[in-house]
């Protein structure tokens, strides 16, 4: 019992000694030595003791020396082990929100601007480049089908979504159908799956399928399942892309070099990346971090710090930065944004 409390107990150790280097090293950006730990932070330990500690950090990955001599300095994963816990401890941050509340407070959530003025206040607020993704086809709230039957064997489907969004495409006409079997099957399907977004759609189809009896109704949910195959095929995306302040990365030490700040500059113009990076923190209403091989640009040294959105529009948003950034202020105010576009009535 007492070697399992020892093990308990050094193992706290080591995660008090690991946030104190990530915290020394985001308020100073320079490697952190064994000895400032013990002057700074009354662990009771000795830097004989805190230089074992950080050895095993090393070799477990959680920090590294950037050369001999030099202090310690948190890898992605230190990084993580910090964040996780800012993540799950909302009362650490809760002080920020006072800072915060005047800037997101003068939002008018009535606007048709909302997403431009959001995302360029989240950048003022935050000191870094803010991205902001709306439309991704899986979060599109379909409105209505309309099928035209066009010569000699195609049908012309058009697709209205909420907000006005519209989208056309060509899909074989298989069973011959003549126009009003398509007014029909067009009728049949916006009732069907109005207001419903392609992901819950989906779902959807693959359970009326098996129900349905009627053969037109049967037909209607086969050409539905020809419509999504054709949006995968041609690669159909209406997401739109808004990023905000891309410059004040350069106002980092991180981001010195113009190589590297042309390399990220070029990353954040690719729509597939940014568009990977983002679809995975959308499910995450109260915010979600990103970095090293998450976002798939380890040799940027940036995180991603995003959440999604499920009010009138649905979307992700979110900042880009470097892995030296103020995360409790970031992570403060992205939510407290992400809660505005929630409630947007």
């Amino acid at each position: 019992m007492v070697r399992k409390k020892r093990k308990i107990d050094f193992e706290k150790r080591k995660f008090m000694v690991l946030k104190s280097i990530v915290k020394e090293y985001l308020e100073k950006g320079a490697p952190v030595s064994s000895r400032c730990i013990a002057r700074k932070y009354e662990f009771g330990l000795s830097p004989a003791t805190i230089r074992n500690i950080m050895m095993d950090l090393e070799e477990e990955g959680y920090i590294f020396q950037p050369h001999i001599s030099a202090g310690r300095i948190p890898t992605s994963s230190g990084f993580r082990v910090y964040v996780e816990e800012l993540l799950h401890s909302p009362q650490s941050m809760l002080n920020l929100s006072k800072q915060f509340k005047g800037e997101f407070d003068s939002i008018d959530m009535g606007e048709s601007s909302i997403i431009p003025v959001t995302t360029k206040i989240l950048s003022r607020v935050t000191h870094y480049p803010s991205i902001a993704v709306t439309n991704l086809v899986d979060d599109l709230i379909l409105k209505s089908f309309t099928l035209v039957p066009q010569p000699p064997h195609l049908i012309l489907v058009v697709i209205v979504y909420q907000g006005g969004i519209v989208k056309t495409l060509l899909v074989k006409n298989i069973h011959e159908l003549d126009k009003n079997s398509l007014i029909r099957i067009g009728n049949y399907l916006t009732e069907t799956f109005s207001d419903m977004t392609m992901r819950e759609i989906e779902f959807q189809l693959k359970k009326r399928i098996k129900e349905v009896r009627n053969e037109l109704y049967k037909t209607a949910l086969e050409i539905y399942t020809e419509i999504s195959d054709e949006y995968q095929r041609k690669g159909i995306d209406p997401a739109e892309i808004l990023i905000n302040g891309e410059l004040s990365i350069m106002e980092y030490p991180e981001f010195s070099d113009s190589e590297k700040v042309r390399r990220l500059l070029k990353v954040l113009r690719e729509k597939e990346f940014i568009l990977s990076v983002m679809e995975k923190a959308k499910e995450n209403l109260n915010g979600t971090v990103l970095m090293g091989e998450e976002i798939g640009a380890t040799d940027l040294d940036v995180a991603v710090i995003a959440g999604g959105f499920r009010g009138i529009m649905r979307g992700v948003i979110g900042i880009v930065g470097p892995l030296r950034m103020n995360y409790p202020e970031v992570i403060m105010a992205l939510r407290m944004i992400v809660n505005r576009l929630n409630h947007r009535n």
